[in-house]
């Protein structure tokens, strides 16, 4: 064998082997399926490597004790640490989110004495989702969504790890804590006005039978220091077919002031209606809470709030006058934070007046410790 040929296998088997040895360093790539469809070849690379995926999770422990002593340890009319003078798991989830500049979804199955006593109209099916949803840009700030939604109404939810007391208020309790149909929304460029049409499944249900779909409006106006939220519902409640329609119509309006970090202030006002025979009773609730950081770790919250339903339609939908509900109440909150992720809370908090089939006023005092935990 020659020199030169000699040479050239040298070089050859070295290239060979530098190639060999850059390709194992390199980091594996996932190729695209040869796919085609009418000359269209789909990009399922150049999806995935422009979508996060986030994978989080929360917990929430409580111990509540209410002084009035139900018999069956369920505080009634209430969802959210509704269980007296025991350890309980109020809320846990897991949730896995994906999202690009075009598509966004979102998964949250979930678990505890809110999702029991929240979800406990729901058929089997569907009673640990606390969300599940998928949504597609359309345009520059306009969405399509569907599936089972964040509520629309009010600024509470169920994880009280986002809210400055620990228990909700009585407007919470007696709106949607969720909602399922389809949601268009736009955002201006600025950011700071975003509108939204709803076609919902009914107030607050996922799969039980309604007679026809219903609708909701949200318009949110933000600014540095100032957000207003309104929204508004419509729809049939009667879901048994041959009977006369009962229309409720319903309106949430809330703003919240925040002039620094260190303090904010909401305000709500909510008034339903909804067609019963020839008469058309309302209810209505109002309350306000200032929320103020006292140092790194440690905060406070005062609540005032009043709730009136005459007639019991919105808890129970019993059009009586004997199904009367009508509280006064106020709620102070401390909490404290020993880590970022994690939030010990107090609270007391006082409710007086007239509860279902109640004849005199009651009080109600609770108070409850808790803690959570978001990852």
């Amino acid at each position: 064998m020659s020199l030169f040929v000699f040479i050239i296998l040298l070089v050859a088997t070295g290239t060979s082997l530098g190639s060999t040895a850059l390709r194992a360093q390199e980091p594996a790539v996932k190729k695209t399926p040869n796919l085609q469809f009418f000359g269209f070849r789909p990009k399922f690379d150049t999806v995935a490597s422009k979508t996060t995926i986030n994978v989080g999770g929360y917990a929430d422990v409580y111990y509540m004790f209410d002084f009035s002593r139900p018999n069956d340890r369920s505080v009634p009319y209430f969802y959210s640490s509704n269980r007296h003078n025991q350890i309980a798991l109020n809320l846990a989830y897991v949730s896995v989110s994906a999202e690009s500049d075009g598509f966004r979804a979102r998964v949250a199955p979930a678990l505890g004495t809110y999702m029991g006593a929240n979800y406990a109209a729901e058929p089997e099916a569907f009673r640990y989702i606390l969300e599940a949803s998928a949504g597609v840009r359309l345009g520059r700030g306009f969405w399509l969504e569907a599936g089972v939604l964040p509520s629309l109404y009010g600024y509470e939810n169920a994880v009280s790890f986002e809210q400055p007391t620990y228990s909700r208020s009585m407007s919470a309790e007696n709106s949607p804590y969720y909602v399922s149909g389809a949601k268009a929304s736009y955002q201006t460029r600025n950011g700071l006005a975003t509108f939204a049409l709803y076609a919902l499944n009914g107030w607050q249900n996922i799969g039980r039978d309604v007679r026809f779909p219903a609708g909701g409006t949200q318009v949110v106006l933000e600014g540095k220091e100032f957000t207003f939220n309104w929204s508004t519902y419509w729809g049939d409640e009667q879901r048994i077919k041959g009977e006369k329609s009962e229309i409720r119509f319903f309106n949430d309006l809330w703003f919240k002031y925040a002039p620094s970090e260190k303090f904010y202030l909401i305000g709500l006002f909510d008034v339903g209606t909804q067609r019963h025979d020839t008469a058309n009773p309302s209810w209505w609730t109002v309350h306000a809470i200032a929320w103020r950081k006292l140092s790194k770790r440690w905060g406070a919250a005062l609540r005032g709030e009043a709730f009136t339903d005459p007639q019991g339609v919105a808890p129970l939908e019993a059009f009586d006058p004997d199904a009367r509900f009508q509280l006064f109440g106020a709620s102070v909150n401390l909490d404290y934070r020993p880590l970022e992720n994690v939030l010990l809370r107090l609270e007391t908090r006082f409710l007086e007046g007239y509860w279902p089939y109640e004849t005199v006023r009651k009080t109600s005092v609770r108070t409850s410790a808790s803690m959570a935990v978001s990852f």
